[in-house]
């Protein structure tokens, strides 16, 4: 064949495995006049005049086209530094939250006849009426408004009106007692037991707290299953290796060894994500059925449905708006939390950073301390003998020492920035509304009140092996997979199958701050 295209020859689109043809031609010929032009032809069709930089700008790519905002890392590594994470047997999960009422004596009004109003004078017994049945002669009771107009009870008590009545006389000689102190609904107390030093004459009564109450919760725990496939030929562009933990040295590790590829990453890096979207948006039900195994399926809460219990305080996003922010942490910690043992984490998003730090300086200025801190602290090969290593995390939070209020530490968390889960903007800004918010899990009562629940018994990862496995041809040169489970797949499966869920362990210390949008 001399050519294509001369007469009587078949044309080259006949043949399939011809993809491309370059005919001659005077095109390609040039003078002595030799022109960029010229060479370009000279090259022929494969000659380019630029260069590819694919390889920047993937890296640009990475860096600048990539949203922090899916990072959801902070919630999770807030949760494990806590100590709040808890293996369980079972599908469902019951706590109770225990409370410690505060048992008042109350008064239920004036039992002395109408008029009377120098009660008491001269030592005249005079009548008072509560709800504590265990009183005895001899107790000194008064009235929490006037605790100095105390009285001591002369009589046993007697039952009236849903009560119980006694006379009692005024502890202060001279004096007569105020109508007024006995308001009903007004709280008494008692102040102690008088008797005789002279002879064990009298004796008081003794009051023994075993009230209790309690909130008990129940939640179920959510499974979920995820499963790819892998032929051939997928597993030949992305084969497997064998990954090992090595110490400075590159020295093995021993049992640091794992199986990985391309597409497993890939797998637990997109299930490590959905479960953490659960945590957060998840509602629990138990109303489902597996379309497989006709079984219910459960599950459980996320922190926004425990977030329809908890507080939610509004606050204008200015600084000003902090005043009321740190007001109201005030007032949950009152009369509960010592001055010298107050924390307070709160998460927030970018702008939320910005205005909390702002307010930082403008209220307080060289008088906060100000430190960046990591959340945990990882595992790390020890440089000496007998100690243990450690490895520092890059800088998550900002902490701050304020005047007398306590320590309050910031930490940003990008899923409040991400503008496709939360879409409404703030006005005149690029972030959302959501960026503003700040998240209090526990308002500085100590113990980790978020828990992530775990259930190893049923967590499972394996493979389903057709005529390739991670390890290669199933065959007998195999180290682990002698035969093919289905012998009609050219590759293999890999199932992946997790239980978890999480809890806000007492809602009420739950707060979030909503900032207020004015249009």
């Amino acid at each position: 064949m001399n050519g294509f295209n001369k007469p009587g020859l078949p044309s080259p689109t006949r043949y399939k495995y011809i993809i491309n043809t370059e005919e001659g031609g005077k095109d390609k010929y040039f003078g002595g006049d030799f022109t960029y032009n010229d060479l370009l032809l000279s090259y022929g069709p494969d000659a380019k005049d630029w260069t590819d930089i694919s390889q920047v700008a993937k890296n640009f790519y990475t860096q600048f086209s990539q949203s922090l905002s899916k990072d959801l890392n902070p919630l999770y590594e807030m949760i494990a530094s806590s100590g709040g994470i808890q293996d369980i047997e079972t599908n469902y999960v019951r706590w109770r939250i225990f409370g410690d009422p505060d048992r008042e004596m109350i008064s239920y009004g004036n039992p002395n006849p109408g008029g009377a109003t120098c009660l008491g004078a001269q030592g005249f017994p005079f009548k008072i009426r509560v709800d504590y049945d265990w009183l005895k002669v001899g107790d000194h009771v008064a009235p929490v408004r006037n605790k100095q107009a105390g009285v001591m009870i002369i009589s046993e008590g007697v039952p009236a009106g849903g009560a119980t009545e006694y006379e009692v006389v005024l502890v202060e000689e001279n004096s007569t007692f105020p109508v007024e102190l006995l308001k009903a609904t007004d709280p008494w107390v008692k102040l102690g037991a008088l008797t005789s030093s002279l002879d064990s004459g009298q004796a008081g009564s003794i009051s023994f707290g075993m009230n209790f109450s309690y909130v008990e919760f129940e939640v179920p725990m959510t499974t979920m299953q995820w499963e790819y496939s892998v032929d051939e030929e997928s597993l030949i562009m992305y084969p497997v290796i064998m990954v090992e933990r090595c110490d400075e040295k590159n020295r093995p590790i021993p049992g640091g060894r794992s199986l990985t590829n391309l597409l497993e990453m890939e797998a637990k890096a997109q299930i490590q994500k959905e479960v953490e979207l659960y945590m957060i948006y998840g509602r629990s039900s138990n109303h489902l059925v597996d379309e497989v195994s006709g079984t219910a399926i459960t599950t459980g809460p996320g922190l926004m449905e425990f977030m329809e219990q908890a507080q939610e305080v509004p606050y204008s996003p200015t600084t000003n708006g902090i005043d009321r922010l740190v007001s109201k942490v005030k007032a949950f910690w009152y009369d509960k939390i010592p001055v010298s043992q107050r924390k307070l984490m709160l998460y927030t998003g970018e702008p939320g950073l910005e205005l909390f730090h702002n307010w930082i300086v403008e209220k307080y200025g060289a008088t906060a301390v100000i430190s960046t801190e990591d959340l945990i602290l990882g595992s790390s090969q020890p440089f000496e003998p007998g100690r243990n290593g450690k490895s520092f995390g890059i800088l998550q939070f900002t902490k701050y020492f304020v005047p007398v209020f306590g320590e309050i530490t910031v930490a940003h968390w990008p899923l409040l920035d991400n503008t496709r889960v939360n879409n409404v903007r703030m006005p005149g800004t690029v972030y959302p509304i959501s960026a503003y918010e700040f998240w209090a899990f526990d308002i500085g009562f100590g113990e980790p009140n978020v828990k992530m629940l775990t259930r190893s018994n049923k967590d499972r990862s394996y493979y389903i092996p057709g005529t390739m496995s991670p390890f290669g041809k199933v065959g007998l040169d195999n180290p682990y997979f002698k035969a093919p489970s289905d012998p009609n797949h050219d590759g293999y499966k890999w199932r992946h199958r997790k239980a978890f869920g999480l809890v806000i362990m007492e809602p009420d210390r739950f707060v979030r701050f909503i900032p207020t949008v004015q249009g």
